[in-house]
């Protein structure tokens, strides 16, 4: 039934996001976390089950008949974090939200569409939301009533990207410092340097590879990971220190390093330039500044900070949530087709049957029932009988069918 969908839940709207680990299930490797799913799974009689922890939320969709009360709920997180002595109950009540039947249907779709999201319109969180899913699954948590929410929840995706632009305008301080760059309209021989070779310069490289820029210098402390950016760029790999000395050519410089201290002084950067005047491109993404504030000033750069980034960031993220009304009513719309996708799908399950019953008995009135009568009759007389039975086996389960489908409502 669809009110056996149900939704136990904690997100970033009712609890900081550095508390949401006391109530995930810990664990090392996947084996631990099946087995302990498993075991929630048999105390609390719950037939299917799936869990979606990411960054802002912990989200355990479930299959049951029970009632979730709030010692259903004592009971699931006792289990999954013993440790946390669970003797104040209205504190938990006040954390957790339950959602059941197409409530629970639509939490999940506006999960998965990123329209309850931390940040609007992230598509990460689609792909772990199928993961999840997909992971239950395979382990045989769940099983065909999720194979028909996951089904339902990609179909729901596409329509809110398509139909809506909740997607659009980047987030992400690298997309968004690259989309700074390109207005100053570079060319794609324009020589780059990497100075930092972690996560946010890994990522910054690709969107330069992607935009068909083919010229890159690494700077970096640790060699083994300046090594690892150049060899993915095709760049020639340096130590930082090597910034000390005169006379590089660039025009192009991204920065992010945890330093805490600038990296690019004003006595740095003049001889990194040596004779070269003119103006460069500076995309500093460092937390705090890398590039001292000297450098902007007295020599010709376009600066682009984190800062202001950040900004924009802000501004982007106002504009999807504007769309956040034009997602839901899509959602909702596809609730309702999950209902009649759903209460088709147990109306199948209901008759898969019958056409085997009517056949069977089909055979048992001409073999057995009557059998005697039947074989009095001549050929064309036994003919005809035989020929009704099987036009009575084909037709009868239109009846039933049709029954059924005023019964859900599907008319």
């Amino acid at each position: 039934m669809i009110e056996h969908f149900k939704v136990i839940t904690i997100t970033h709207h009712v609890i900081d996001v550095a508390e949401i680990e006391d109530y995930i299930i810990r664990h090392e490797e996947e084996g631990d976390l099946v087995k302990k799913l498993q075991l929630i799974k048999d105390e609390l009689e719950i037939d299917e089950m799936s869990y979606l922890s990411t960054c802002n939320r912990v989200s355990y969709m479930i299959y049951t008949h029970k009632e979730v009360d709030l010692d259903f709920i004592n009971r699931f997180f006792d289990l999954v974090n013993p440790s946390l002595h669970l003797e104040d109950s209205s504190k938990l009540s006040n954390l957790v939200s339950v959602y059941e039947g197409l409530e629970a249907i639509q939490n999940v779709f506006e999960v998965a569409c990123s329209v309850d999201s931390l940040v609007v319109g992230e598509r990460e969180i689609f792909r772990q939301f199928r993961e999840a899913i997909n992971f239950a699954r395979q382990n045989e948590l769940a099983s065909d009533n999720f194979r028909l929410i996951e089904k339902a929840a990609v179909e729901t995706a596409k329509k809110v990207y398509s139909n809506t632009r909740i997607g659009e305008k980047p987030l992400s301080i690298a997309a968004l410092a690259m989309d700074s760059l390109l207005q100053y309209q570079p060319s794609k021989d324009s020589k780059v340097i990497f100075v930092g070779a972690g996560e946010t310069n890994s990522l910054m490289a690709k969107f330069f590879l992607k935009h068909e820029f083919t010229n890159f210098t690494v700077f970096n402390r640790s060699n083994h990971r300046g090594e690892t950016l150049a060899n993915a760029i095709g760049a020639q790999n340096l130590p930082l220190a090597a910034l000390g000395t005169s006379g590089l050519d660039f025009d192009i410089m991204v920065v992010c390093t945890a330093s805490t201290n600038p990296i690019i002084t004003a006595e740095i950067y003049e001889k990194l330039i040596g004779e070269d005047h003119g103006k460069k491109i500076i995309i500093d993404l460092s937390v705090p500044a890398n590039v001292s504030k000297a450098v902007v000033e007295q020599f010709p750069v376009e600066y682009i900070e984190i800062e202001s980034l950040k900004s924009l960031a802000e501004k982007n993220l106002a504009f999807r949530r504007q769309e956040i009304g034009l997602a839901k009513a899509v959602i909702s719309q596809q609730v309702n087709a999950f209902k009649a996708l759903y209460q088709q799908r147990k109306l199948a399950r209901a008759l898969a049957d019958l056409p085997t019953e009517i056949k069977s008995l089909k055979e048992r009135v001409k073999s057995e029932v009557f059998k005697d009568r039947i074989e009095m009759l001549d050929e064309p007389a036994k003919m005809l009988i035989s020929d009704i039975l099987d036009y009575f086996e084909k037709k009868s389960i239109s009846i039933p069918m049709k029954t059924a489908k005023k019964a859900f409502d599907l008319d």
